[in-house]
């Protein structure tokens, strides 16, 4: 596993390079600006061939209106690759599951599944399933 630190978020490497996490410190304009900039640089460089596997780690921040509509933006990103995201909340903050619940429902993407979780262990599971 290797951790980048940036402000406001971590990205970090997981399950031995498969699964790209980031973890929001904070969901500022800032913040959700710089995860943008790296989204979409580690977007155009995916290999069309390589299942996207992603992890949002919320749990600590929440989420923003701002960092929902920048997300939807991304989510249409790279049609030719396939995956899925997963998004870890925090089950006691039942506003931010209900929000994410209604922006993952809406989004029009078909090539890449999405879920919300709470544990960690599940989310890299069901991320690593074959299928």
């Amino acid at each position: 596993m290797t951790t980048e630190s940036t402000i406001g978020y971590t990205k970090e490497w997981l399950s031995e390079g498969q699964i790209l996490c980031y973890r929001f410190l904070d969901v500022s304009h800032e913040t959700v600006d710089a995860w943008s900039v790296d989204l979409t640089g580690e977007l155009a460089r995916w290999p069309a061939d390589t299942k996207l596997r992603l992890i949002y780690d919320v749990r600590r921040r929440g989420v923003s209106t701002y960092a929902l509509n920048t997300a939807r933006r991304h989510s249409n990103l790279r049609p030719d690759v396939s995956g899925r995201t997963a998004i870890l909340v925090n089950i006691g903050n039942r506003l931010v599951t209900q929000l994410i619940g209604v922006t993952i429902r809406g989004l029009s993407n078909r090539y890449r599944q999405r879920s919300v979780f709470s544990d960690e262990e599940s989310a890299v599971a069901w991320l690593l399933e074959q299928g």
